[in-house]
């Protein structure tokens, strides 16, 4: 009986599974093939419809496109909100992911854990899946260095840090300490090093990092400032700096900010990022660098209209210069940012260039694809 068994076993058992393997080899070549042929990252995806050449031949692309948004505030509604597979970034999903890196300012703690801040009329706390949310859009950088980002405590926001590193997106202005939130995140992109700085003009009692306690990097020491901006220059190609600074509601910086943007430029820096004012204020080219003064509200929850008007900024940055501006015209609908169209994007985009203006930027209307955008070109 076991050498039929046996004979059974060499005759029909035996071929038959190795050729099942052979066949299973040959199929899971095929697929990786095809998934080397399509391992495109998301973030080199044209919103225009033209293909990348794949030629050896080509000319390498040494231009940087670079797209910031302002205040991103996933616990600002019921968590069910962001659980539904990344419902507020629905609308501008493929617009993030057909640039090179995308910033946001993070205006919350991600976590389960801590006791809202005594005192404190207002304070944020998104659930930690948030933070995959945020990669799934196609967020690579958020600022934490905020009035918000402590406001469940240290415990809380040191699981921001560890929720947005394990989800894959790089946090800057915050740390275990003083030294730790003053370091550039560094970001390697097409062969370049970004370099991303936050600081906080709003820091709230005990949300400053110090030498012995985590939190964020406060903007009122200037030389500080300054000083890691150059060291930021040091250590990469292209320098950018985040800033939640200024009076909310105010369509203008002071002219105290404006002075410290310049200085923060002269230091190294090549794009300002500001936030706080929960509305858009004017953009300035300053020795050929960009100044935001302020870019709003993003992903939040405005009890105003005019906090629901705001934008997406794009930058190409080429051999260290500033050669592109683009400005999208945004409304905020339920926490749903949506690319505005029609007289009502005509007329907002006319507002932020008389905004502008001040700072003697002008900008152009013009159409993008299918949007109506303000267009920089140097």
């Amino acid at each position: 009986m076991q050498l039929v068994e046996a004979n059974y076993y060499k005759r029909f058992v035996l071929p038959i599974t190795l050729l099942l393997v052979h066949i299973m080899c040959l199929q899971g070549c095929s697929a990786k093939q095809s998934n080397q042929v399509r391992a495109i990252p998301a973030k080199e995806e044209s919103i225009s419809g033209f293909s990348k050449e794949s030629s050896s031949s080509a000319p390498k692309i040494t231009a940087l496109k670079i797209t910031a948004v302002g205040d991103v505030n996933p616990g600002s509604k019921d968590p069910t909100y962001v659980r539904k597979n990344g419902y507020p970034y629905l609308n501008i999903r493929n617009l993030f992911r057909s640039d090179d890196l995308t910033f946001g300012n993070l205006e919350c703690c991600l976590s389960y854990r801590g006791s809202p801040a005594p005192g404190k009329q207002f304070t944020f706390r998104g659930a930690p899946e948030s933070a995959h949310l945020l990669k799934e859009a196609g967020f690579d950088i958020m600022s934490v260095a905020n009035n918000h980002s402590k406001d469940f405590g240290s415990s809380a926001f040191l699981d921001t840090l560890m929720y947005l590193r394990l989800a894959g997106v790089h946090s800057s202005g915050g740390g275990i300490n003083l030294t730790e939130a003053l370091k550039p995140a560094i970001i390697d992109v097409k062969e370049k090093k970004l370099a991303f700085i936050s600081f906080s003009g709003v820091v709230p009692y005990d949300f400053a990092a110090t030498s012995s306690r985590c939190g964020l990097a406060p903007l009122w020491d200037t030389k500080l400032v300054l000083d890691s901006v150059k060291k930021a220059r040091d250590q990469a190609d292209i320098v950018v700096v985040s800033l939640h600074w200024g009076q909310e509601r105010a369509t203008y910086p002071s002219s105290d900010q404006t002075r410290l943007a310049h200085q923060i430029i002269d230091s190294g820096a090549d794009i300002i990022l500001g936030h706080h004012p929960h509305v858009i204020q004017g953009i300035e080219i300053y020795k050929g660098k960009l100044i935001a003064y302020s870019l709003g509200n993003f992903m939040f929850s405005p009890g105003n209209f005019e906090g629901r008007k705001t934008v997406i900024l794009t930058t190409k940055v080429d051999k260290g210069k500033i050669n592109e501006v683009v400005i999208y015209p945004v409304f905020i609908s339920d926490i749903r940012p949506q690319i505005m169209g029609g007289k009502e994007a005509a007329a907002w985009l006319t507002e932020i260039s008389k905004r502008s203006s001040r700072f003697k930027t002008s900008f152009k209307l013009e159409n993008l694809d299918k949007y109506l955008v303000l267009h920089l070109t140097r």
